[in-house]
């Protein structure tokens, strides 16, 4: 048997049962939506954070060719680093990268093995030094090391590069030892040293870790 309704009471049953319930299901789909807008943005602005500065070493060809480019721009033959240097210690177990970017333009990176607690370069294009760049990547770098449980940082700076060994030193590196013809060219480094397991050892602030 089929019950027939007829138009008005079709229209009736629809406003009684079927708006309340779709005004209901309205809202919630947009309160659904804005709650997944502002999860995916914030996760968003959270990768693109780690993507800038950050630790990770699946860099693809082009990526690994920005440090070439810029490692170029911050040393001369034979100091500079090829691209089969710089894909080999990107991909060491320890391998930590920290960059700065301004817009889609890398302008300074630092490399580091936090295995061994190693500095491999610090590079600030010419045009952006003497901004406090140097310093924050290579605070921040300490800072990893310290969280991987390095007992120490080790950093070689040319012994001409007399702006790298002053920054080294503000951030309390000691001077241990000179190696001499160190670089290709036959260029000495200095050979220097923050002790992390030290109570004196500085916090990447600058401050004293007492």
């Amino acid at each position: 048997m089929k019950i027939k309704l007829n138009i008005k009471g079709k229209k009736k049953l629809y406003q009684k049962i079927n708006l309340p319930i779709l005004a209901a299901f309205i809202l919630s789909v947009i309160m659904a939506a804005v709650w997944i807008k502002m999860t995916y943005n914030t996760h968003i602005e959270y990768s693109k954070k780690i993507k800038e500065r950050i630790i990770y070493m699946k860099l693809t060809p082009h990526e690994i060719q920005e440090l070439v480019v810029l490692d170029a721009l911050c040393f001369e033959p034979p100091l500079n680093y090829s691209y089969r240097d710089l894909l080999a210690y990107t991909k060491f177990e320890g391998a930590i990268l920290l960059r700065e970017r301004e817009g889609e333009s890398l302008i300074a990176y630092c490399l580091g093995d936090a295995h061994e607690g190693t500095i491999l370069t610090l590079d600030v294009h010419p045009e952006y030094r003497r901004r406090g760049l140097g310093r924050r990547l290579l605070s921040e770098m300490i800072e990893e090391m310290r969280k991987h449980k390095a007992p120490c940082v080790v950093s070689q700076i040319a012994i001409d590069n007399l702006p790298s060994l002053e920054l080294h030193k503000n951030l309390g590196f000691k001077f241990v030892s000179i190696l001499y013809d160190y670089y290709p060219d036959g260029t000495a480094a200095w050979e220097m040293e923050l002790d992390l397991s030290s109570s004196n050892a500085l916090q990447p602030d600058g401050t004293d870790s007492q």
